[in-house]
């Protein structure tokens, strides 16, 4: 049997090999916004590749490894990328069931899991949530040809968030996503840096570039580094800051060689600086909220962390009581403009399953007044709302905000991804303000499901024991300490150093804005934050 716990590696070199895959993809995933090269296509096959190599070294390295199931497991991912190629050269058979056999062969590979009972027990909403969405927005690009690009965006799109939520999180170590975060990270944020002193680049098929506007002090350029947008170099700087912070602790206070924490450590002024240099307040506001979630609850007890969340959600009510009375420094016309547009929108329009694959600036078009913009709704709720209705809406609901009103309800578990749920936390805030979603392939989607699904993956572990002073904690670990308990009962990876093993048998736990940018769904959904 599989163990009860989730790590994607034996040893350093496990960790080495897990940072090395992820910040081969989160490169892929950074960069593809900017470049024809790079196509969706092949962002989904390096993925699938990426969960194929994490199954193959777990299942090599892991001293209870369960063959039969691994083999099920390959051979679903094989069978997945082959109905992707053959969808993608013009398909197989009827549309109805090539979907079908999408949303089948993934929801089987997510199922492939030998503590599946106990997954069910509390994962079941988000799974049940995910098809929800996933079904929804298949039976929208049925009405398409399989190999048009309304109709294999849905396809792309469902596989990498079922992957990012459910798959991923068990076999890979959260430590080599915080590490693979911040190094990209930091590298978009030099780019950026250098514009400040020698102006607009290129190098390759990249342009690095400046933008209109500056900072508030020191008259410094805004820039947009490798992107279109700022607010998308922005999308990525957030949860860089909040990935080099994790890192730096994490490897600090559970590696026995803390050197390696002035790695992340210097990332981490890096990626601050490129967040002030995107000039997007809404990425800000998103890390500020996210870096006081981790700060604080990394320092306190669990039982403070409901509390903290609270605290979160109160603060964004504040700002946007600011923004609307006027108190803060930004015009609400804009942003209430299109938030009203969209709600009436959705009233009126409104229907089970949604409007479809159609641009949301078309749908609230009517309901703006005469002398505003329908160039984006400005709010992924919303964007989602509208296109996959009361279903494909109330399940995105409960795959973001659920996971966060989920860790209030069980605080001990989600000690164990402190930093996952801080940048849950930020991506929730962000996309508040901005029209991408989960449900897409660029930097903010496929990060903020990431860091979704390693919370998901954590509330479905086992309940911690209590200590002899009646307190909860994690087995073999200091529940009151930080994200830093990764022993028997910890579920989320290796050490910094990837020295984890089962404390009772010895043997290795189970791994257990895009704005102005191709979404790949033929829409235009610019993520301008002002």
């Amino acid at each position: 049997m599989e163990s009860d716990d989730r790590v994607d590696s034996a040893g350093g070199a496990g960790l080495a090999i897990g940072v090395g895959l992820l910040a081969g993809f989160t490169l892929l995933v950074a960069v593809a916004p900017d470049t024809d090269v790079i196509r969706t296509s092949h962002l989904l096959a390096a993925y699938l590749s990426l969960v194929a190599i994490a199954l193959v070294y777990y299942h090599s390295t892991a001293a209870d490894g369960h063959w039969a199931l691994f083999g099920l497991q390959l051979v679903l991912v094989f069978a997945i990328g082959w109905l992707v190629r053959a969808l993608v050269r013009g398909g197989v058979a009827s549309r109805f069931h090539e979907v079908l056999a999408v949303l089948v062969l993934t929801l089987l590979l997510i199922l492939a899991r030998g503590d599946l009972l106990r997954f069910g027990t509390h994962g079941a909403p988000y799974l049940l949530s995910f098809a929800a969405l996933f079904g929804v927005f298949l039976f929208h690009s049925s009405q398409y040809a399989a190999n048009s690009g309304l109709g294999l965006f849905p396809v792309f799109a469902g596989i990498i968030l079922g992957l990012n939520l459910f798959v991923v999180p068990r076999y890979v170590s959260q430590d080599a996503v915080y590490w693979s975060i911040s190094l990209i990270a930091a590298g978009v944020a030099l780019l950026a840096l250098s514009t400040v002193f020698v102006g607009d680049y290129s190098i390759g098929v990249f342009s690095v570039r400046t933008w209109t506007g500056t900072l508030a002090v020191g008259n410094v350029p805004l820039s947009r580094s490798i992107y279109a947008n700022p607010n998308t170099f922005g999308l990525l700087m957030f949860p860089g800051v909040i990935a080099s912070v994790a890192a730096t602790h994490r490897t600090y206070e559970r590696s026995r060689h803390r050197a390696f924490a002035v790695v992340p450590l210097l990332c981490f002024p890096l990626t601050v600086v490129g967040l002030a240099l995107s000039g997007s307040r809404a990425a800000v506001l998103a890390a500020a909220v996210a870096l006081g979630l981790y700060v604080a609850s990394s320092r306190t007890h669990p039982r403070w962390i409901p509390l903290f969340i609270a605290g979160t959600i109160v603060t964004v009510g504040l700002f946007l009581g600011g923004i609307a009375l006027g108190v803060l420094p930004i015009d609400p016309a804009n942003r209430f403009t299109l938030w009203s547009a969209g709600f009436r929108a959705f009233l009126v329009e409104g229907s089970p399953l949604g409007q479809g694959l159609v641009e949301t600036s078309q749908l609230i078009e009517p309901y703006l007044p005469a002398s505003a913009d329908a160039y984006s709704i400005h709010n992924s709720y919303l964007s989602i709302a509208l296109r996959a209705g009361f279903i494909g809406g109330g399940a995105y609901l409960v795959l973001v905000v659920g996971p966060l009103l989920h860790s209030m309800i069980r605080p001990a578990l989600v000690v164990r991804t402190l930093g996952m749920l801080a940048i849950a936390s930020g991506f929730a805030v962000h996309q508040l303000f901005e029209a991408y979603t989960l449900y897409q392939f660029g930097p903010g989607s496929i990060l903020g499901a990431l860091a979704v699904g390693y919370v998901i993956e954590s509330l479905t572990a086992p309940l911690p024991v209590a200590d002899s002073d009646g307190s909860d904690s994690i087995e073999g670990a200091d529940a009151s300490s930080s994200d830093s308990t990764h022993t028997a009962d910890d579920g989320n990876g290796p050490a910094a150093d990837g020295s984890t093993t089962d404390t009772k048998s010895g043997a290795k736990p189970d791994s257990g804005a895009e704005s102005n940018a191709d979404t790949g769904d033929g829409t235009d959904d610019s993520s301008d934050d002002g």
